[in-house]
């Protein structure tokens, strides 16, 4: 009789974890066409050739094949899309999601990334989503690069974002709504960007060193930017008081070392507004190259050149600190104007 009435229960546990486990699937892929039919009712276009659920009996994982999200109907135009994308989660640990795409391809206004394998984690709770992400090896289109491409042996990026959904539901339950002035305060996201051995390809002509061994940015969005993005709403999240803080910026590049941080904003003309402090070994191989490919004004570089080796022999002959400043549509470094800016988007 103890036997039966174990075997039993073994088998009315298996039938309900089934049942649970099938559940589970069957939500998650409701949840992801639910969420392509959402992005579809607005600016933003998407399609998948299939989406189907795996993994039983011990994770859930969702197959999507062929997706691709395009928005071709704002100012900031983007596409991303994959020749597959898995989706991996345990049914008991649904707020940890593990995907890995195959064939991706990312796009914004004239720049492309296409990695071959990217992997990623996304991980909410406390009020916060955060968001790994290792591209792996990449292939970099950028505008000038007459289709010659720059590669990097690793992408990563790291995100740490508040969780909008999370915010939400515990608003519906207060009793009191925050203020915007509030809200501005408490919305901000961590971002970290790295890049290892980045070939410069087409813009390796004349450079310290064709390969940039290491270019690493940490910093943070203040100010929540409404979506989609465009000019209009760029402007509101400049005019709430939204800024980019960068905490920390560093680059070796041959002989060349760049280290800094700084602020940034958008001025009336969604220009970018602001100031970096950086520290730079062998400037002079730096503006050397920068004007050589017309990325700074030709005429002022020769005195922009001589006058940092000579503050840089004033220190230990190698580094300076150099302010970069950002105003009226102009970059200057230190008192010389070295270029121009325009809008990051059209016109408002």
């Amino acid at each position: 009789m103890k036997y039966r009435l174990l075997i039993g229960s073994v088998i009315l546990l298996a039938l309900g974890y089934g049942a649970f486990w099938h559940s589970a699937a069957n939500r998650a892929e409701t949840l992801v066409k639910e969420g392509l039919d959402a992005l579809n009712a607005g600016p933003t276009k998407a399609r998948a050739q299939r989406i189907d659920s795996q993994g039983f009996p011990y994770r859930l994982q969702i197959r999507i094949d062929q997706p691709f999200l395009s928005n071709q109907k704002t100012e900031l135009q983007w596409s991303a899309g994959a020749q597959r994308l898995m989706l991996f989660t345990h049914p008991w640990t649904p707020d940890h999601v593990v995907a890995e795409g195959t064939a991706v391809a990312l796009g914004l206004g004239a720049l492309t990334l296409s990695a071959p394998a990217p992997k990623a984690s996304v991980v909410r709770g406390g009020g916060f989503a955060r968001i790994d992400v290792d591209f792996g090896p990449v292939h970099l289109n950028v505008p000038n690069s007459k289709n010659q491409q720059m590669t990097a042996d690793r992408m990563q990026l790291h995100l740490r974002l508040p969780d909008h959904k999370a915010d939400s539901e515990a608003s519906n339950a207060a009793t009191e709504a925050p203020s915007s002035d509030a809200l501005l305060q408490e919305e901000r996201a961590d971002i970290a960007i790295s890049l290892t051995n980045l070939a410069l390809g087409p813009f390796a002509d004349q450079a310290p060193d064709p390969v940039i061994s290491r270019l690493e940015l940490h910093g943070e969005l203040h100010g929540r930017l409404p979506t989609p993005v465009t000019a209009r709403s760029l402007a509101q999240w400049r005019d709430q008081g939204g800024t980019i803080e960068i905490s920390d910026l560093a680059l070796i590049w041959g002989t060349v070392r760049i280290t800094g941080d700084g602020s940034l904003t958008l001025d009336e003309q969604l220009r970018p507004l602001g100031a970096l402090s950086l520290t730079i070994e062998q400037p002079g191989l730096l503006i050397a190259y920068l004007a050589a490919h017309g990325w700074i004004d030709r005429e002022s570089a020769p005195y922009l050149r001589e006058g940092m080796e000579q503050i840089a022999t004033m220190g230990d002959g190698r580094a300076m600190r150099l302010p970069i400043t950002m105003q009226d549509g102009r970059i200057f470094a230190g008192p010389f104007p070295v270029a121009d800016t325009g809008p990051i988007v059209g016109g408002r």
